[in-house]
């Protein structure tokens, strides 16, 4: 039949298609790009604010920024396709572990606003990498003297088995250390982590930069403090 022409039901064929990829270890090693910085994308699948039909007035681009309640939706649609590829992954069993455990998977922007803010940058790794990563937490790096992304991927690379000297413009792993308790999340990881649900945030690492906690929702603030008494609770280092 060819390319579904609906957003929500395309994205979900391809991300049903990573997860079978895994699966049927047919690779080990997959990105996924739902959407590009300069995207033309339109919404009309998800309903606008204030009733006006859908977000398909302006493309993904010039929406990007306005960051208002139509900008927000559309980046909670983004975190629910992640969060239903952790529940799929994490419904396939593979030995004592699940999928999701075996994986290690990295959901990231090259934005941190639609300003062209690329200073600070949330990162979220799904998975313990057959249990190598210690998942359950957030590590801020803002202000720390190694902060590059480049450092994160090598650190990923040494549990993918992959030993380099340097990646990009680092030659030094990223630290795996705690940072303060000052900042929380920020709308988008907020919808992330409600999506995501409680239990799946046991093999989950938030990396995040400079945050803050902005939600009208209940839900969300309830998951953001379970999430924050987490991080004060024993064995959080």
């Amino acid at each position: 039949e060819g390319i579904p022409q609906d957003i929500s039901e395309h994205m979900r064929l391809m991300c049903d298609i990573l997860v079978l990829a895994f699966q049927t270890d047919a690779t080990r090693v997959c990105t996924l790009k739902l959407n590009n910085d300069h995207s033309s994308l339109r919404f009309p699948n998800l309903p606008a604010a204030g009733g006006k039909g859908g977000i398909d007035y302006m493309i993904h681009h010039l929406l990007s920024h306005t960051n208002g309640a139509d900008w927000l939706k559309v980046n909670q649609f983004f975190m629910q396709q992640l969060a239903y590829i952790a529940d799929r992954l994490n419904s396939i069993q593979e030995g004592e572990r699940t999928l999701l455990d075996n994986s290690m998977i990295m959901f990231c922007s090259s934005m941190m606003t639609g300003g062209h803010d690329n200073n600070q940058l949330p990162v979220v790794l799904l998975g313990q990498g057959g249990g190598q990563i210690r998942t359950g937490r957030v590590l801020d790096y803002l202000g720390k003297p190694n902060r590059k992304m480049c450092s994160l991927y090598l650190s990923l690379m040494d549990k993918a088995g992959v030993r380099l000297d340097r990646f990009g413009d680092s030659t030094e792993r990223l630290l795996a250390h705690v940072g303060s308790l000052g900042t929380t999340l920020d709308q988008a990881l907020g919808s992330f982590l409600a999506e995501l649900g409680a239990s799946l945030f046991e093999r989950t690492v938030v990396i995040v930069d400079d945050v803050q906690l902005v939600s009208g929702s209940a839900e969300v603030r309830a998951v953001l403090e379970r999430l924050i008494d987490r991080m004060r609770g024993p064995g959080s280092g």
